[in-house]
């Protein structure tokens, strides 16, 4: 059997085994997790779990990555040391298996981790949580270094390029149907995506850099940000600076005056921004944006919540674009409401680093960058 680092690794090894060992070792250490991973901080490369892992009912492949990125990080203050061990060597071991390419080092490497874990493996029994380490699963992915030497990387044998098919052969077509009657809907549907894939292949063959337009289409965003909004669908800006592309909701959720951007959302240089945007652009603005004016003189002017950033592929840390979400939200104070109080809902705001100059590599991975608040600095 090929390896399946899907069901055999993030799903069997660390999500039904290790973890599980992990939180019964701990006292509450389902309650203890869950609140550990409501309280995380966001990040737009990592996923916020607002109501803790042991509530989600159905697991994807992205929530069991995103799980693993900060499971270890959880468990410090809490959990023994042998465990902590335990779980760090079962990870680096995953994360070896994901290698696209390997060496005699790294396959040294990925045996070492493997060692470490059975070495530590040890604590779940001392602990009481289990008896006994005969599973089928834990025993197969120690042949995973033989597997890469007489079969290749393991990603080549990853069963989550086929569970891509679910969504698109199968989720999409459900979605696009009224839900009744819907498997003859999804083969109609799927006959009309694949008629159009046709045609388009034609006419790229016959008008050689046709591009396709698409319209209607909308992201989805299943494995990224969990705190990420849709207001009414994102629009793609026509915007495009070095391959880099942006998507902002398709009508602003919120319209705040020059005062309250100022202050609400600590943009103190906005004005100065704004009137060198007008100068730059040579447009006469007839904004009052000086904020000593009255503040009901002055206009209203719309806001998103967000920015997605499509980001450059790059091939040497990753096999597939990435994304990230900038965030721009102002602190709520809790109010109370016929249905009780609505608790305070704090500010979230993204630090936003812009490349300025050529970078050296010699002086740095920042060197180029600076803190987008320096007035004057961008134009």
């Amino acid at each position: 059997m090929t390896p399946d680092l899907l069901h055999q690794m993030h799903k069997g090894v660390f999500a039904d085994h290790v973890s599980s060992w992990t939180k019964k070792s701990i006292v509450n250490g389902g309650e203890e997790i869950d609140a550990r991973f409501r309280v995380m901080p966001p990040h737009p490369t990592l996923r916020h779990f607002k109501t803790g892992i042991s509530k989600v009912t159905q697991w994807t492949g992205g929530e069991y990555r995103s799980m693993a990125k900060v499971f270890l990080g959880t468990l410090g203050g809490v959990a023994d040391a042998k465990v902590i061990r335990a779980v760090r060597a079962a990870e680096d071991y995953m994360y070896y298996s994901h290698f696209e390419s390997h060496c005699e080092e790294s396959l040294e490497a990925m045996e070492a981790t493997w060692k470490i874990f059975h070495a530590e493996k040890e604590v779940f029994v001392d602990l009481g949580v289990r008896k006994q380490f005969n599973i089928s699963k834990v025993h197969n992915v120690l042949h995973y270094p033989q597997n890469i030497c007489s079969r290749g990387t393991l990603d080549g044998f990853n069963s989550e390029t086929t569970e891509r098919l679910h969504i698109d052969l199968a989720k999409s077509g459900y979605r696009a149907s009224n839900k009744r009657r819907y498997i003859i809907q999804m083969t109609i549907w799927l006959q009309r995506q694949e008629a159009v894939k046709r045609f388009v292949s034609y006419l790229q063959w016959a008008m050689p850099g046709y591009i396709a337009e698409r319209s209607g289409e909308r992201n989805d965003g299943d494995d990224g940000d969990e705190d990420s909004e849709d207001e009414d669908g994102l629009d793609e800006s026509e915007e495009n600076v070095k391959t880099v592309k942006y998507t902002v909701a398709r009508r602003p959720p919120l319209r705040a005056s020059v005062t309250s951007i100022q202050n609400d959302y600590q943009a103190d240089w906005f004005t100065w921004y704004l009137d060198e945007f007008l100068t730059n652009h040579a447009i006469a603005s007839k904004i009052p944006i000086d904020t000593h004016h009255d503040s009901n003189m002055l206009p209203l002017l719309s806001l998103y919540k967000q920015l997605r950033l499509r980001l450059l592929p790059i091939p040497e840390a990753a096999s597939e674009s990435l994304s990230d979400v900038v965030h721009a939200t102002k602190r709520i104070d809790s109010f109370w409401t016929a249905k009780g109080l609505v608790k305070e809902t704090p500010a979230k705001t993204s630090i936003v680093l812009v490349q300025v100059a050529d970078n050296d590599p010699k002086k740095g991975p920042l060197h180029g960058t600076h803190d987008s608040s320096i007035p004057g600095l961008f134009h």
